[in-house]
Order: structure tokens, then sequence, then C-alpha cells
């Protein structure tokens, strides 16, 4: 399930040329994933979902639904298909 979300840091990668985008990207997402499942809506927010199933959150958190990995797979899907086109469209010769 985590190699889902990854696809978004291989599209920054590819559109930064190289691993730094992709690390920064990186940080800001982890940063976010961690408000965003200390507010609660971590079983909504892609980027927290593998967390909150795997039970870091505690018992007392809200279980991951078929919203919350649905959503995974949709912007693992968008992360696939923003990169593929990025490798097909994007000037080569630099």
């Amino acid at each position: 399930m985590t190699w889902l979300v990854v696809t978004v840091l291989a599209f920054a990668a590819s559109v930064g040329r190289g691993y730094l985008a992709a690390v920064g990207v990186l940080f800001a997402l982890v940063f976010v994933a961690q408000i965003v499942a200390a507010l609660g809506f971590g079983h909504l927010f892609p980027f927290s979902v593998p967390g909150v199933f795997s039970g870091l959150g505690g018992p007392d958190r809200p279980t991951v639904g078929p919203v919350g990995f649905a959503l995974v797979a949709v912007v693992g899907a968008a992360g696939i298909g923003a990169t593929l086109l990025w490798w097909r469209n994007a000037d080569q010769s630099a």
C-alpha cells in the first residue's frame, strides 16, 4: 500500500530533475500527514493512511475504511499517470 503514495515522489523527482525535489516534497508530506493525523483525519488523508492502518495512532483513532484505501489508490494512480506523462512530454535534451 505504501508504494502507491510514493509515486508522487517519483513525479517530484522527475519535475525537479533530481532527488532533492523529491526529498523536499517528502518532508512536506510527512509534516502535513502528522498534522492531519493528529487532528483526527488521518484515516482520510492518503499519506497518513499507512500509519493509521498499522495502528500507530493508538486504539482511540478511527480505523481506515474503504474511502481511505480508495484515496490511496487514486493518489497512486495519479502519481503514476503524472510521472508517465511528464516523461513522455518533457524536453529530454537538457
